[in-house]
């Protein structure tokens, strides 16, 4: 995201007591050259956000965690797709696994080192056909060790799965996302989003090139997903109805209200 437009989203977000501020969405948040820049900004206002990023760990190198350290980021999420090389690799193709592990354990003894209490760090595995027989393995591994260490299952991603993958996340029951009523997701180019599966701006709601942050989150598009899924009718939404994420729990669902 353009610098200036970060700035001014963060400003009106600090005026607003926002409380979290989640710096990366689907992108890889430790590829950004400058990425000192836009934490420096969100911790430069007197109202105190929780800064929550997502990573795949591959780059978070010395730097990197001492950005981490230094601005203090609330939480670090890492997700480890595997107990070994050779499943994780497999799924998360040209990263290094036992770079990634490194650089986790680095963090922690950083941290340590500093007598810090943050950043928390979570070690996440997202469970799929793939290596569900690993789970077991990474929980064992990193009980103890990270502060948090937890399975989630997959999501369609709106349907972008192939038939034979997303037959694993069909469930019937209804119920209320929460994502609409909880966060404002808004992409790198000032798009905002239905919610954080919508990859492809398919559903938007505002654009914060032109209006505010208050106007979008109140804006006709979010009510009339918050009514629709209130009322036991988000399938009708068209992004919604290809969804496994709010579904009635189920195995393999993840979210619901």
């Amino acid at each position: 995201m353009d610098l200036g437009l970060f700035r001014r989203i963060v400003d009106e977000a600090a005026e607003l007591r926002v409380p979290d501020i989640c710096p990366n969405g689907v992108g890889e948040a430790l590829t950004l050259r400058n990425l000192e820049d836009y934490l420096a900004h969100i911790r430069g206002h007197a109202h105190r956000f929780a800064i929550r990023l997502n990573t795949n760990g591959n780059r978070m190198d010395e730097e990197k965690r001492r950005l981490f350290l230094d601005y203090e980021v609330d939480l670090i999420n890492v997700t480890i797709d595997g107990a070994t090389a050779a499943t994780f690799e497999s799924i998360r193709e040209r990263l290094n696994f036992a770079q990634i592990e490194e650089n986790v354990h680095a963090l922690l003894a950083e941290r340590q080192k500093r007598g810090a209490k943050v950043p928390k760090v979570r070690v996440g595995i997202i469970v799929i056909p793939q290596n569900v027989h690993e789970v077991p393995l990474v929980l064992e591994k990193w009980r103890g060790v990270a502060d948090y260490v937890g399975a989630g299952g997959f999501t369609n991603r709106g349907g972008s799965l192939d038939e034979s993958f997303a037959a694993h996340t069909h469930v019937t029951g209804v119920r209320s996302c929460v994502l609409p009523f909880r966060e404002l997701n808004i992409w790198a180019d000032g798009k905002a989003v239905l919610c954080c599966d919508d990859w492809n701006e398919e559903h938007t709601v505002g654009d914060l090139n032109v209006s505010s942050v208050k106007d979008v989150w109140h804006g006709a598009e979010l009510k009339h997903a918050r009514h629709m899924h209130a009322a036991g009718k988000g399938g009708s939404l068209s992004l919604c109805s290809r969804c496994n994420y709010w579904r009635e729990p189920g195995a393999l669902t993840r979210l619901w209200a």
